[in-house]
């Protein structure tokens, strides 16, 4: 597209020509000559057309493709802006997100202001449930002193990861911990 001269006014010209030859041609028919130059003329003319649309199509796909090669994946249309705002209360769970918005990544939260209402972790295993969301949950629920049941079924790695946290954290509870 860089190399040839293609713009909209040139594809517009085209396809108006084009369309002219394809579809109006039917007066070459009628001309006051032999049957068989009316027939050459009416296929020229049929066959020209349909070259100027063909030509006038890609020209159109090869602009419109080379506008959307900035953003091949249209991740800029596909993106928004969400909560950026650190919402707190003596219940609350923040997890730290960043996104992406207007070419610049931004850092966000998820704020779960009321966690007994009820919160699911859905997700294959390895995807990342326990760094991402469970971890941060145990953590701040010890730092505002709340009693907790954790069960791990193969590895002890969120057990660990209470019991070290509840250690540095011992004096947000009035009643010290046993066990």
């Amino acid at each position: 597209v860089r190399t040839e001269r293609i713009t909209w006014p040139r594809v517009g010209a085209v396809a108006a020509a084009g369309t002219l030859l394809f579809f109006l041609n039917g007066w070459t028919l009628r001309l006051p000559i032999g049957t068989d130059a009316c027939a050459g003329l009416y296929l020229t003319t049929l066959s020209a057309g349909f070259v100027c649309l063909l030509m006038a199509g890609s020209w159109a796909s090869r602009l419109l493709k080379n506008n959307l090669m900035d953003d091949v994946f249209n991740v800029e249309n596909e993106s928004f802006m969400q909560e950026t705002r650190l919402m707190t209360n003596e219940y609350s769970v923040n997890l730290p997100t960043r996104f992406y918005y207007r070419k610049k990544w931004q850092s966000g939260w998820i704020n779960v202001v009321n966690p007994f209402r009820a919160t699911m972790v859905l997700g294959t295993p390895g995807s990342g449930k326990s760094y991402a969301i469970i971890n941060n949950y145990i953590k701040q629920q010890i730092e505002k002193a709340f009693a907790m049941y954790v069960y791990d079924y193969k590895y002890p790695d969120l057990s660990e990861i209470a019991y070290n946290h509840l250690r540095q954290h011992l004096d947000a509870y009035p009643v010290k911990p046993q066990f």
